[in-house]
């Protein structure tokens, strides 16, 4: 992030700025994301592991189906 920010302000090359730019929004999508997911778990404590999980089985089981399904033939 460190780096993000050193080339934000230095370089004038407007495709490092654009790197620059997508960098710095990533970090913030990356704090933002574990901000929430902290308020989350506080304010759910033990249970707020059941949405992940749960979504983790429901997306197996919906691959799984659509792997089991026969293909349709052309």
């Amino acid at each position: 992030m460190l780096r993000a920010i050193d080339q934000f302000v230095v370089t004038t090359d407007r495709e490092a700025a654009r790197g620059t730019g997508a960098m710095l929004t990533l970090c913030l999508m990356f704090l933002l994301g574990a901000a929430v997911g902290g308020c989350t778990t506080r304010l759910l404590g033990a249970w707020s592991l059941a949405l992940p999980i749960a979504s983790s089985i429901c997306v197996l089981w919906l691959c799984r189906r659509h792997r089991l399904r026969p293909e349709a033939e052309p």
